[in-house]
């Protein structure tokens, strides 16, 4: 009853949701995502993210959380789903939609649970898309992801370095993702300086980001 009563003042609830988070019993933890207090779960989602096993009656409540909470919950449940064992293609559209999202606190989580894929290759090929045609604030979160998983992404730099030609304010993001991926990407923006559509001076910027690498890759 601790976490469904209206008369316990939201600040009781909650600190009392930290402490059993403390605790990692994943049975407590499981049941006190039944909560209507969205910070509650939301704290209770990011524990059990870091306990060894989490049941499968616990991953299915994980589950209606991240396609039915509100964008932080979603978020922590994610985070929790993709250290689990769940089948994690199912998990990449839900990551990269809130990835996109407006809500920053969100979209950190949903960078969490992107690194915390195994195999990300499908979530990639969804950010790449919005790289291809997504709003401008999307573009820039897009390769804001595409960066965060560094080598991992090197399926995206054609995409990226075509991004690159865009007027838009996002290229300064797309160049940081190009550099995070690493030497992958110097022959590709090499071969990008016949193309005349290109902008020389971001080509250029892109590489001496890289490094070294691009002198030797």
């Amino acid at each position: 009853m601790l976490f469904r009563s209206d008369s316990e003042s939201e600040e009781v609830r909650l600190a009392a949701a930290k402490s059993l988070a403390s605790s990692r019993s994943v049975d407590a933890l499981g049941a006190a995502l039944s909560s209507g207090d969205p910070r509650i779960q939301a704290v209770v989602a990011k524990s059990l993210a870091e306990t060894e096993a989490i049941p499968a009656s616990v991953q299915d409540r994980l589950s209606e959380l991240s396609q039915q909470g509100t964008p932080i919950v979603r978020a922590a449940a994610l985070i929790a789903l993709a250290a689990s064992n769940r089948t994690q293609l199912d998990l990449s559209e839900s990551i990269v939609e809130i990835a996109l999202s407006d809500d920053v606190e969100a979209r950190t989580g949903a960078m969490i649970a992107l690194r915390k894929l195994d195999d990300p290759t499908a979530a990639l090929k969804q950010l790449a898309a919005a790289v291809r045609s997504g709003r401008a604030e999307q573009r820039s979160a897009a390769a804001f992801a595409i960066g965060l998983l560094g080598s991992k992404s090197a399926a995206c730099v054609p995409t990226l370095v075509d991004a690159l030609k865009s007027n838009e304010e996002d290229v300064d993001e797309v160049i940081r993702a190009i550099s995070r991926i690493g030497s992958t990407a110097v022959t590709p923006l090499l071969q990008a300086f016949s193309d005349p559509e290109q902008s020389r001076d971001r080509l250029a910027r892109t590489l001496a980001m890289i490094g070294p690498a691009a002198t030797t890759g």
